[in-house]
C-alpha cells in the first residue's frame, strides 16, 4: 500500500489595505503615515519611502529605498499583527518641499507576498522654524521670553 502525502499549497494571497496610507499633517521635516492591512498568514511588513513627485518605484524598490527619484529610504518598515494600525514617521524630509510617500507591505510567509506600492500623492512639509535669540523684556515682567519664528526662512 503506498502513503499519500497532503502538502497544502503555497498560501500566495498578498496583503490587502483595509485602511489605504494616508499622511498625517507634516512638519518641516517629518510626517507619519498611518496604513492598516490584513492577511491570513498573520504579521505584515510595512514599509514607506519618500520619492520626488513624478516617480514610481517597484515594491522592491521601495522595500529598499532605492530607485529613480528616491530621496531617501526606506524611512520607516514596521511589523504588526495582521489587521492592526501601522504607524511609521518618515524622517529627514527638507522644509517647504513636496513629496510622493510610497508605501506597501507583505505578509510572514517564506516566499512573500506583497501589495503593489501605494503612493500617498504631494505630501507638503512645513516652513522651516527658527528660534529667535532670547530677549528680555525689562518693562514690567522682567523674565527672559523665548519666541518661534515660523516665517519662511
Amino acid at each position: 500500500m503506498a502513503t499519500v502525502a497532503w502538502v497544502p499549497a503555497a498560501e500566495t494571497d498578498a496583503p490587502a489595505y483595509t485602511s489605504a496610507p494616508a499622511a498625517g499633517t507634516p512638519t518641516s521635516s517629518q510626517v507619519v503615515i498611518s496604513a492598516t492591512a490584513t492577511d491570513a498568514t498573520g504579521p505584515i511588513d510595512h514599509y514607506c519611502s519618500s520619492y520626488a513627485t513624478g516617480n514610481t518605484p517597484s515594491y522592491a524598490n521601495l522595500k529598499a529605498g532605492e530607485g529613480t527619484g528616491v530621496v531617501s529610504g526606506p524611512f520607516s518598515h514596521l511589523n504588526v499583527s495582521s489587521g492592526a494600525a501601522a504607524t511609521m514617521t518618515v524622517t529627514g524630509l527638507s522644509p517647504s518641499t513636496t513629496y510622493d510617500i510610497w508605501c506597501g507591505a507583505e505578509d510572514s510567509v517564506a516566499t512573500a507576498n506583497t501589495t503593489a506600492a501605494t503612493e500617498v500623492n504631494n505630501v507638503t512639509t512645513a516652513a522651516a522654524c527658527r528660534a529667535a535669540a532670547d530677549k528680555s523684556v525689562t518693562s514690567v515682567v522682567r523674565e527672559t521670553v523665548r519666541r518661534i519664528d515660523c516665517r519662511a526662512l
